[in-house]
């Protein structure tokens, strides 16, 4: 960690990554100043506490948080309660084809539409968010922009069949077509 930019952590809910595991990693990031992101697994999310942001989809959210699948601010009241619960700095919360927004610790959120314009399939889409938007805030780039880099990423993702690599040039299209700054 100590020779790092950032920390990903990516539960697939294995067995390996235990509360302990998780809780020296999130420790040890923070002790030496570095951002840790997670891309979250499983109804407790407590294990997650003091990372600076997570990535859940809005089910893993809804489920985490305790709340209705059909309340009509779920993700309002997902992105906050996570936040508040977890002490988490930012919490990006994935949408499916109603895009991510993103939440920070001063109540601000940041809404994007989805990015693809065609799905073939979804595989691979939490891991490339969570690696283009750790990549972009690791880089020294505002949240905000992180987020916008991530979700046009995993629109190209999801607009392929099986896992897929997104390139420079195709990220770099993605980005001119959505008029990003």
């Amino acid at each position: 960690i100590e020779f790092a930019d950032a920390v990903i952590v990516s539960d697939y809910a294995k067995g390996m990554l235990t509360t302990t595991v998780v809780s020296e990693l999130i420790a040890s990031a923070n002790a030496l100043g570095k951002m840790i992101f997670v891309d979250p697994k499983g109804k407790d999310f407590s294990k997650y506490r003091g990372s600076t942001m997570i990535t859940p989809n809005l089910l893993e959210a809804a489920t985490a948080c305790g709340l209705e699948l059909n309340d009509p601010d779920l993700v309002v009241h997902a992105g906050a309660a996570l936040i508040e619960s977890l002490a988490l700095d930012n919490a990006l919360v994935t949408e499916g084809s109603r895009g991510m927004t993103l939440f920070d610790k001063d109540g601000e959120s940041f809404h994007l539409d989805a990015a693809a314009r065609n799905v073939y399939d979804v595989t691979g889409a939490g891991d490339t968010v969570i690696a283009t938007f750790s990549v972009a805030a690791a880089s020294g780039m505002p949240f905000k922009t992180a987020a916008t880099l991530a979700n046009a990423a995993a629109g190209i993702v999801v607009g392929q069949i099986g896992t897929a690599v997104v390139s420079r040039d195709e990220l770099d299209l993605a980005v001119a077509r959505a008029n990003v700054k």
